[in-house]
């Protein structure tokens, strides 16, 4: 009966951890961002907080669809490697230095730096289109998502159709 229970439990604790980080709805991620923007990674460095090594990114906004800023953005997430040590975490942003992307960011106080929203769900990556200097939404995203094509106007329409939702 024991070993039922503790299986039981296991099972509980396995459920519930999956289910913090489960898939949302891109209107959820919309409504939970406070910021939406297409930015370029400028810096990275990694520190330990309270014995949990942070990667910190200080990105250039290219283009903003939700919100507005005028200045580089500093952003946050759990893992990464310091010194010897490495940490990863399911789900945790994969960012590195020149990288652009699309990101849903939140933060709860002015002074803090942001957080990408629903972790990895909160990245879409962005590559350069071809002959040119601006960057575009990977076609293996335009299908998913039902874009109409892989500018960052056509990410910019999808966001506000799902908004008017």
């Amino acid at each position: 009966m024991a070993k039922k229970f503790i299986i039981l439990a296991f099972i509980c604790v396995v459920k519930t951890t999956f289910a913090s980080q489960a898939i949302l709805p891109h209107q959820e991620n919309i409504k939970n961002a406070q910021l939406i923007c297409a930015v370029k990674v400028l810096t990275q460095k990694t520190e330990s907080k309270n014995s949990t090594i942070m990667t910190h990114s200080t990105v250039k906004p290219i283009l903003c669809f939700k919100g507005s800023v005028s200045t580089d953005l500093e952003i946050e997430w759990a893992g990464g490697v310091l010194g010897e040590k490495r940490t990863v975490i399911a789900g945790a942003p994969k960012l590195k230095v020149d990288d652009a992307a699309i990101l849903y960011l939140t933060r709860e106080k002015d002074s803090e730096p942001y957080i990408i929203t629903n972790w990895a769900q909160g990245v879409i990556p962005l590559e350069k289109a071809p002959n040119s200097d601006e960057y575009q939404v990977p076609k293996k995203y335009v299908k998913g998502l039902k874009l109409e094509g892989q500018r960052l106007e056509d990410y910019a329409t999808f966001l506000a159709r799902l908004s008017s939702k």
